[in-house]
């Protein structure tokens, strides 16, 4: 099998037995030529950007959990949700945690990191318990061709 592509900046290495990785560095349009030795194909590929990834705690955007549970988890984790490739990775740089409500009268903040909590960030969320508030954001994160994006989700969570 032998493949070439053509336009939108393409590079493409073998990757296995008839399996080849694909990488644009533009929007537009492809044209991939397959040639098996028999037979020519060739089909014009839409190639557009990644979407932004979906953070999550525990599988979830943000709404009502227990306590017990959101002090359980041990990051921040950003998902593609229904994105047709696989193994596009995006990684969590940094991001902003404030806690309100029960054990907090005034807002504490912190600003983590990676996508482990650590420092006060860890700090603020042994404190929580049943009636506090939390609320994640100004989450920035890496996609798989190295560059930073900003999310605009605010997850927040109220923990009972």
């Amino acid at each position: 099998m032998q493949l070439t592509i053509e336009g939108a900046g393409a590079s493409y290495s073998k990757s296995g037995p008839g399996q080849y990785i694909a990488k644009f560095s533009q929007l537009g349009t492809a044209r991939v030529t397959a040639n098996d030795g028999k037979t020519n194909v060739t089909v014009n590929i839409p190639v557009k950007r990644v979407p932004d990834p979906t953070p999550m705690i525990g599988g979830s955007a943000g709404g009502n959990m227990e306590a017990s549970k959101f002090k359980a988890m041990r990051g921040l984790n950003v998902v593609l949700k229904d994105f047709v490739f696989e193994g596009v990775k995006f990684t969590v740089s940094s991001f902003t945690v404030v806690c309100s409500g029960k054990n907090f009268p005034e807002f504490a903040t912190a600003d983590n990191q990676g996508a482990a909590f650590s420092g006060r960030t860890q700090q603020l969320i042994d404190r929580l318990v049943p009636g506090s508030v939390v609320s994640i954001g100004q989450i920035e994160v890496i996609d798989p061709s190295g560059k930073k994006r900003n999310l605009e989700q605010l997850l927040t969570f109220y923990l009972d």
